[in-house]
């Protein structure tokens, strides 16, 4: 009795006071062996995981945390990202302009409007809700291969299925980091052969995960066309598009011809390349080395200054011509039933739930990336079609490009009441929707590389 009276009145034992890793057994890599706390803050030791995540930092290398966390040791390199079109995304910036007459600084910086008024005002709520869905502020796609991490970490370190594979940065992103985002139709994509399917099941035909034959690895199966010639010999994005154009605005881009033009290499040899005595010699990030055929055919004398590389030697282009961006207030989704694929996994979801619960789930709701909150109405794309095999020229200034209807547009709006708000808009004094752009689908120029020239009339320098 008196013994069970002596432990009532004995104090209460000292709590366990537990680290970061008894609760997370993660492995660092060699370069990063640092105590969690220099990325995360947080307190450890601490008696509970409530004391332990006071201040605590989720994702440190997030654009909002990486100057403080990874800024300390990479200060030149954080600093450059801030400016380079990885972070910016310039090129949307430019689109915005099409409809507004003014751009912003920033793609975070594009206002918020749940009830559009005008035209410009619907191309922001388009641009935050569905086109920048690939940025360093939101963690990609729910699918196999597109989810990826915030900042620093979308592309130094490795997920799988939407999830971080392992706590270890890689200094050297491989293709699979890359394509995280340049998937779909878009530049990147067409360097691996893959064009995206059309939407309507009609039209698509199985390239599934092996893991997951019910999932594809990028939301929309893929035709497999020819890849760029340089992924078949072996080399991976970053050998040509290394940390300087990346990460920065001041490096020089990649070209054909900085690797290519003997006249170039005289003058200057760019990252990766060395003089040998019998010829240049590029050598890829994994050591590799490759001889560099350099130019020899009278066209590149003749057409050199007017005519780009991929006119001739680009294999297969994109065209997606008729893009329709509707947006839906109204819960009557039953007409979008054969295009319930959309590329955007919150969507997809939307419109299963929709279309096969008898359960009303409430007006339609979309995640604003930048800053994870709901606002009314979902956004959703047709194609008029989608096609590859004519390459589409234009004439930039006093030289001829591959280019694509990227801004062949139409925006719509219908509101809760069943209301058309907009119809078909399209960007201001947009006569020409077909902007240039380089086709990562480089192969041998063939025979037919003249009939791409005739209709344009290039003048070369023998006929001027």
């Amino acid at each position: 009795m008196l013994a069970s009276m002596a432990c009532q009145n004995a104090p209460p034992a000292a709590a366990v006071r537990q680290t970061c890793q008894d609760c997370h057994a993660v492995v660092l890599d060699a370069r990063h062996t640092l105590n969690c706390r220099a990325c995360h803050g947080g307190a450890s030791p601490a008696a509970s995981a409530k004391q332990a995540h006071q201040g605590m930092i989720a994702k440190p290398a997030a654009p909002d945390h990486f100057r403080a966390s990874c800024g300390g040791c990479h200060g030149k390199e954080v600093n450059g990202v801030r400016q380079s079109v990885h972070l910016t995304l310039a090129g949307y910036e430019k689109f915005r302009a099409r409809y507004a007459g003014k751009a912003v600084t920033g793609i975070d910086g594009i206002p918020v409007y749940e009830q559009p008024q005008t035209p410009d005002q619907l191309a922001d709520d388009l641009l935050r809700r569905r086109c920048l869905r690939c940025h360093l502020f939101y963690a990609g796609e729910g699918y196999p291969a597109t989810g990826h991490g915030l900042g620093c970490a979308a592309c130094h370190m490795r997920w799988q299925d939407g999830k971080m594979a392992v706590h270890q940065f890689i200094a050297v992103p491989g293709d699979k980091e890359c394509l995280a985002c340049h998937y779909g139709n878009r530049v990147g994509a067409d360097y691996y052969g893959f064009f995206e399917h059309d939407l309507p099941p009609d039209y698509r035909t199985p390239f599934m995960s092996a893991a997951n034959p019910s999932n594809p690895p990028f939301g929309i199966e893929s035709h497999r066309l020819i890849a760029d010639i340089h992924q078949r010999r072996g080399l991976v994005c970053i050998d040509c598009h290394r940390g300087g154009e990346l990460m920065a605005t001041t490096a020089e881009k990649a070209s054909c011809a900085a690797c290519h033009n003997p006249a170039r290499l005289a003058s200057r040899l760019p990252a990766g390349v060395a003089k040998k005595a019998d010829g240049f010699i590029f050598t890829a990030t994994n050591g590799v080395e490759y001889r560099l055929p350099t130019l020899r055919h009278k066209a590149h004398q003749r057409y050199g200054e007017t005519v780009a590389c991929q006119v001739c030697h680009a294999q297969w282009a994109f065209a997606d011509e008729g893009s329709h961006f509707i947006r839906i207030d109204h819960d009557d989704l039953q007409e979008w039933r054969p295009l319930r694929r959309q590329g955007v996994a919150e969507v997809e979801r939307l419109l299963e739930n929709a279309l096969s619960s008898e359960k009303d789930s409430g007006p339609p709701m979309m995640s604003d990336p930048f800053t994870g909150a709901k606002r009314p109405g979902v956004w959703l794309v047709a194609y008029g079609q989608r096609r590859w095999e004519t390459i589409r020229l234009k004439r930039v200034g006093e030289k001829l490009m591959v280019a694509r209807p990227l801004t062949d547009m139409f925006l719509s709006w219908v509101d809760a009441d069943g209301r058309t708000r907009f119809d078909n808009i399209k960007p201001a004094g947009d006569d020409n929707n077909f902007i240039p752009y380089t086709p990562h689908t480089t192969g041998a120029a063939g025979i037919f590389w003249q009939d791409r020239l005739r209709d344009f009339q290039v003048q070369g320098k023998n006929n001027r």
